[in-house]
């Protein structure tokens, strides 16, 4: 465990980050949401440092797991799912649904 990079900043950095986005989509209108959507994606892999980030949307019934946006950094392939991420990604899909605050 030692040797895994750590990603996840501090609670009060991630909180800070967290808080700059929700201040951008506070003052945008409607018309700009989507592309605000994919630049707070960005912006997310750069303070994060991670590879890729993406939004993503339970089914109704929670039988079925989309990406509605994602990002990729520069040097990786994009992040292109138009399918059931619950049927290609189970694991994940459980976890995120285990996840009562995050999810529902």
């Amino acid at each position: 465990m030692a040797n895994l990079p750590q990603v996840i900043p501090h609670s009060q950095q991630f909180e800070t980050l967290v808080a700059d986005l929700a201040t951008v989509f506070a003052r945008i209108p409607a018309s700009d949401i989507d592309q605000e959507i994919r630049n707070g994606l960005r912006y997310f892999i750069e303070r994060l440092g991670v590879d890729r980030s993406a939004l993503l949307e339970f089914s109704a019934d929670q039988t079925a797991l989309y990406a509605l946006y994602a990002y990729a950094a520069p040097e990786m392939r994009p992040f292109i799912y138009t399918e059931d991420l619950k049927q290609k990604f189970p694991w994940t899909a459980d976890k995120l649904l285990g996840a009562v605050g995050y999810c529902r």
